[in-house]
């Protein structure tokens, strides 16, 4: 029995992740959207979503495609955690950690929150598309 994971299964562990962490991003800011008030709220969501497509387009679909390109060059079995490179996973931990800043600061209103959670978590759940049509283009191979 070969150690690790199909190449082509981190494909699908990346898109589930990009997508589920933008889910629950979205989530939060639709929270905060419902407990709102103001018209403020209205030009916040709706300036994130136009956001996002330029964030995604722009930045995020480039990372997904050289990661893409990275897990092309794996051996057919290897590590699930190889999703990612490693110096992702610093990036990932300072993420959260910025996230729960500004959350529980208190020097953001919800207004910016609401945006930046909506334009990143729009973001990551469009670019996640790209692995999940890499890991449909390589089905075939997984069930064989």
């Amino acid at each position: 029995m070969k150690k690790g994971v199909k190449r082509e299964i981190l494909y699908f562990v990346s898109g589930i992740m990009w997508s589920g962490v933008g889910i629950m991003l979205n989530v939060l800011s639709f929270r905060w959207f419902l407990k709102t008030g103001g018209a403020l709220k209205f030009f916040s969501i709706g300036f994130a979503v136009l956001s996002a497509f330029l964030i995604s387009f722009l930045g995020f679909n480039y990372i997904a495609r050289k990661n893409i390109k990275r897990i092309n060059r794996f051996p057919d079995y290897t590590c699930i955690f190889n999703f990612q490179e490693i110096k992702s996973y610093f990036l990932i931990i300072f993420m959260i950690a910025l996230g729960l800043f500004m959350r529980k600061s208190g020097f953001f209103s919800k207004e910016i929150l609401i945006f930046v959670y909506t334009a990143i978590g729009t973001a990551l759940f469009i670019s996640s598309f790209l692995y999940f049509r890499e890991f449909f283009k390589h089905f075939k191979e997984i069930k064989g």
